[in-house]
């Protein structure tokens, strides 16, 4: 099994049908990987669903059903020292500190990352991190 750490654009193309690419589509059908994800993960995605939800243009529950479907793992929230700790490598890789953990992430667990975010693809593919490019 293949672990690929999964960034809200990614999770954002699976529950969104205006936002679905065949490349997330795919990847989303793969029974061979573990989804994991860092703690901002679960702040970007309830942000975007909260202002989807807040504009009515969603409906929260079934959103947070199919959220829990998704069977994405979240790492525990960090504290505020080990946020900070985000700063150096996010300057270093000219990324946002959200984009800079699902770097870090991807690298510690030693898989993949998958994204729709471009500067995020790029930054992973400088350091070696396979990705799963779901922008088409």
């Amino acid at each position: 099994m293949k672990t690929v750490t999964i960034d809200a654009s990614c999770a954002i193309s699976w529950l969104f049908a205006e936002q679905r690419t065949r490349a997330a589509d795919r990847l989303l059908l793969d029974e061979a990987i573990y989804r994991t994800a860092p703690d901002v993960f679960a702040w970007e995605i309830g942000n975007f669903i909260s202002l989807r939800v807040g504009r009515g243009r969603a409906d929260l529950d079934p959103l947070r059903e199919k959220l829990g479907q998704l069977d994405i793992r979240v790492t525990p929230p960090r504290d505020s020292e080990a946020t900070l700790a985000l700063i150096g490598p996010s300057v270093t890789h000219g990324l946002s500190l959200f984009d800079t953990a699902y770097l870090l992430h991807a690298l510690g667990n030693g898989g993949a990352l998958a994204s729709r975010d471009a500067a995020l693809l790029d930054a992973c593919r400088a350091v070696g991190v396979d990705v799963f490019d779901l922008r088409d």
